[in-house]
């Protein structure tokens, strides 16, 4: 015979209290009915309750103790804030809530090469995107991006371009990449070189 024994208060444990947008939140929770199933909520600002006519983030199963699996929750694309993170079983009883921070993405990019003479083409490498996400590419004070790229499944751009530097730039030229759906923004200068032209004859009278 096995004897499934419920906690006698409901919890949940996080992998971490501050998040960045769009990444993943890991949890566990316990205490719950035998086998009821449980909605995860989330709000903008501390200790408030979520509107739980809108549809949950997820839905996790638990055990016959009560207990869910350990579960990561993908962080929804909400701007940088405090936030109320909370679970309640569909049979109702207590919820639980937890404060919880979202930080901004602070993607990071590098330029091969990051310097040479106007109309040198350029490289990117870059990190901390949305997975999947078209990134723009601005040059200098432009308003529509010179270059679209996708990020990978994991967020990062590896020999993305290339890009032409204009003829027309002058050091510090800036490229700056604006992530599509995370609005995430990253710049870089581009160390313009002035070109120094020469030439030989090869008769010289």
């Amino acid at each position: 015979v096995t004897l499934y024994v419920r906690a006698k208060d409901r919890w949940v444990n996080l992998s971490t209290y501050g998040v960045k947008q769009a990444e993943r939140l890991g949890f566990i929770a316990g205490g719950f009915e035998s086998g009821e199933k449980v909605n995860a909520y989330l709000a903008e600002g501390q200790d408030l309750r979520p509107d739980e006519s809108a549809a949950p983030l997820l839905t996790i199963p638990t055990d016959r103790a009560g207990n869910t699996a350990w579960t990561e929750l993908q962080v929804p694309l909400v701007k940088a804030g405090n936030y109320s993170l909370m679970f309640r079983g569909q049979s109702g009883g207590e919820a639980l809530s937890h404060n919880v921070v979202i930080s901004a993405l602070a993607p990071a990019v590098e330029l091969s090469p990051w310097s040479g003479p106007p109309g040198s083409h350029v490289e990117l490498n870059g990190k901390g995107f949305v997975p999947s996400e078209d990134v723009g590419i601005y040059l200098g004070d432009a308003t529509t991006p010179a270059l679209t790229v996708s990020a990978d499944e994991f967020g990062n751009l590896w020999g993305a371009g290339p890009v032409a530097i204009p003829y027309e730039a002058r050091a510090p030229f800036r490229v700056t990449l604006i992530g599509q759906l995370s609005h995430a923004l990253v710049t870089r200068s581009f160390g313009v070189v002035a070109p120094k032209p020469w030439v030989e004859l090869s008769t010289y009278a």
